[in-house]
């Protein structure tokens, strides 16, 4: 059987969505979502509804960490290949393989993963499943 069209449920599941971030109908601010609005997001500045200077520069410092690590890794890699014998313009047809294959997954990965619904959320099978990829890798 199809799910027939509900439009009073679209707009009360939007009407809903909007309270959440403290807009009203026409799109004014309320007080009440505006309160729940600051409890689940409290490291939100209020006005500007970005992220401080100190948290974003925490969410970039892994990332940082490993920077001269796969700068090394990217530079020297085909100087080691040629000397275990190998062909530096095989090594770069396959390192540019996989980046174009990674062009086309990245994607579909994160739109599949943002409409999942499974009994452990949304991320975590993800997580599960590339770990054992990542870690069959190295």
């Amino acid at each position: 059987m199809k799910k027939r069209f509900d439009l009073a449920n679209v707009v009360t599941r939007a009407s809903n969505k909007m309270g959440i971030l403290g807009l009203g109908a026409n799109g004014e601010s309320t007080g009440e979502g505006l309160k729940l609005r600051r409890q689940l997001y409290p490291h939100v500045d209020q006005v500007t509804g970005l992220l401080s200077r100190f948290i974003r520069n925490a969410y970039c410092m892994p990332q940082f960490a490993m920077l001269p690590f796969i700068t090394l890794l990217s530079v020297y890699i085909f100087t080691f290949y040629e000397s275990l014998g190998g062909s530096t313009s095989i090594a770069t047809f396959f390192v540019a393989l996989a980046r174009c294959i990674d062009v086309i997954a990245t994607p579909y990965i994160s739109h599949y993963s943002d409409r999942f619904k499974g009994e452990y959320g949304r991320r975590r099978p993800f997580c599960f499943i590339g770990k054992y990829e990542l870690y069959s890798e190295g």
